[in-house]
């Protein structure tokens, strides 16, 4: 995504309109960059936002793990018994 000028705030908006910029950025739904001496410093999603990619980084994140235990195959001398974690852990 290619923020627009509307996009765009500076650091002197967010001081002098904080509660605009929140209002703007759960009411779009897109990000806005804000820009220090022209130059992009953070950028600020909605909570909504947020929570979306994060789960999308867990979702990619679990698909790694899978893939790589889907190639390395394992003996029965890796595998523990269930009271055997279950000790190990504290558990029992």
């Amino acid at each position: 995504m290619m923020p627009t000028a509307n996009d765009l705030k500076t650091v002197t908006d967010m001081r002098e309109d904080a509660i605009g910029l929140l209002n703007a950025v759960n009411k779009k739904k897109n990000p806005i960059v804000i820009m220090h001496r022209n130059s992009p410093q953070a950028v600020m999603l909605s909570v909504e936002e947020y929570n979306k990619l994060i789960e999308m980084v867990d979702d990619y994140m679990d698909e790694l793990i899978a893939m790589d235990l889907e190639k390395e195959p394992y003996k029965p001398d890796d595998y523990v018994s269930e009271e055997e974690a279950l000790k190990e852990l504290g558990l029992k």
